[in-house]
């Protein structure tokens, strides 16, 4: 792929050559003071062949006659689970365009250059962290929860209970190859709660492990928790922050209870704080790390309810950005969902035609025994022909359990629907927790 924007502008593919130059133009652009070669280490990750689901040909760049790039972007191959269901999702990255040449219209080329692709590979979501309203020009809606946690400070009342080491029921030791299934196992126990949640399989687990640069930005490291004959219970997924140590990963079996596990780790990561650091200030520069934990979960975690209130104050969760291009499309792919909610609900059994007027697009929902049987555009005879009538934003908030119909309602009063409309859209699509950990 390759086409001239504007007087000798060309946007293209990457190549393997070009690996080099993106990350030095990534660190560059995105790099915050104590980041300096972080981001040029995730570029290389990204596209030296080792990442399990994005190479070289992954990127777009935007170069000058004279082979200067001035911008730049990604994608990173990935599934998601929505409620179980298998979705194939595209996620944008690394956005950034050199600051003279902003404003001329260069990223909204490559994004048209990515959603054509992402289209081709088969993706029903497009998904992507970044700055507020900017990707709304590109058909983006923020429609699920991005991080939100709460302090474990050690010097709190009761956080840091004298116990000796050797009298621990738990020990933990770094993650192995050979953990992968009892790590894949926990992993699941982590998404349980979660509507949406993203997919790791060996391959993804084995890159976690072993195949990301230690110098990376999204550096993450692995504990695999045992009880004292060695037997598995569970993991837990960190990272450094010039704020604390921020865990975004617990898991364990069913039959282990969260809150000991909890405890155990706040102990575990206080005696070892200051070997981790001095491992990681051997590894890379960065900023110092605060002495603290942070239980970085989302919204809603068993370990929120475990520790109850020995953590601080949760906060406020950002978003992820999610595209929908084909909500038909998308709906009839995670119709066994709908089906099953609507099976156990008030209107089991249903049968009839339900109308979605988006404004801009119109299409029927058919139903018939509870089973969705067709999902088809309609031609509306007014701007109010429907049952349900939402913006599209805000309709993608409602299928990704962001918002419940009469929250959205109550904000946006363009969006309603008939008596029918408010009970079958809260049966269909109830509001409901995500959390999910991009691949990276």
């Amino acid at each position: 792929m390759k086409s001239e924007l504007q007087n000798g502008i060309i946007l293209r593919k990457a190549t393997a050559d070009d690996t080099e130059k993106i990350a030095a133009f990534n660190d560059r652009v995105h790099a915050e003071s104590g980041e300096e070669g972080r981001l040029a280490a995730w570029t290389i990750d990204l596209m030296d062949g080792r990442h399990p689901t994005t190479s070289y040909d992954d990127f777009l760049v935007v170069e000058t006659e004279d082979g200067e790039i001035v911008s730049s972007t990604c994608n990173i191959p990935q599934i998601w689970h929505y409620d179980g269901v298998p979705i194939q999702v595209g996620r944008p990255e690394l956005v950034g365009t050199d600051e003279k040449w902003r404003k001329k219209g260069l990223v909204r080329e490559q994004f048209k250059a990515l959603h054509a692709i992402s289209e081709k590979n088969g993706d029903l979501m497009q998904v992507i962290t970044g700055i507020p309203w900017y990707y709304r020009q590109f058909g983006y809606s923020h429609a699920l929860d991005l991080g939100g946690g709460a302090a474990y400070d050690w010097g709190r009342p009761g956080n840091l209970a004298k116990i000796e080491e050797k009298d621990e029921k738990f020990e933990w030791r770094p993650a192995k190859l050979d953990d992968i299934p009892d790590l894949g196992r926990f992993y699941a126990n982590h998404c349980k709660d979660s509507l949406i949640s993203t997919e790791r399989d060996e391959a993804i687990w084995r890159f976690e492990l072993e195949g990301k640069s230690a110098a990376s930005i999204y550096e993450k490291l692995y504990r695999l928790i045992t009880d004292r004959n060695g037997q598995s219970v569970g993991y837990v997924g960190f990272a450094f922050w010039p704020s604390g140590i921020a865990i975004s990963e617990i898991g364990c079996d069913s039959g282990q209870a969260m809150r000991p596990l909890c405890l155990f780790i706040g102990r575990a990561f206080h005696r070892q704080f200051d070997v981790l650091i001095k491992q990681k200030h051997a590894i890379k520069n960065g900023p110092e790390t605060t002495k603290r934990l942070i239980f970085y979960l989302g919204q809603q975690h068993d370990a929120y309810t475990a520790l109850g209130p020995q953590l601080g104050k949760k906060g406020k969760s950002y978003a992820w950005y999610i595209r929908i291009p084909d909500i038909p499309a998308f709906l009839m792919h995670v119709r066994p969902v709908l089906e099953r909610r609507l099976a156990s609900s008030v209107m089991m059994g249903h049968t009839g035609i339900h109308k979605v007027n988006l404004y801009r697009e119109h299409f029927a929902i058919q139903f018939e025994k509870g089973k969705i049987i067709n999902i088809e555009p309609y031609q509306a005879k007014s701007v109010q022909d429907g049952d349900t009538l939402f913006t599209r934003p805000e309709f993608i908030q409602l299928i990704c359990g962001h918002k419940s119909f009469s929250e959205i309602n109550h904000i946006h009063v363009d969006c309603y629907g008939n008596a029918e409309a408010a009970v079958l859209m809260n049966i269909l699509f109830p509001q409901q927790h995500s959390q999910p950990i991009g691949i990276t």
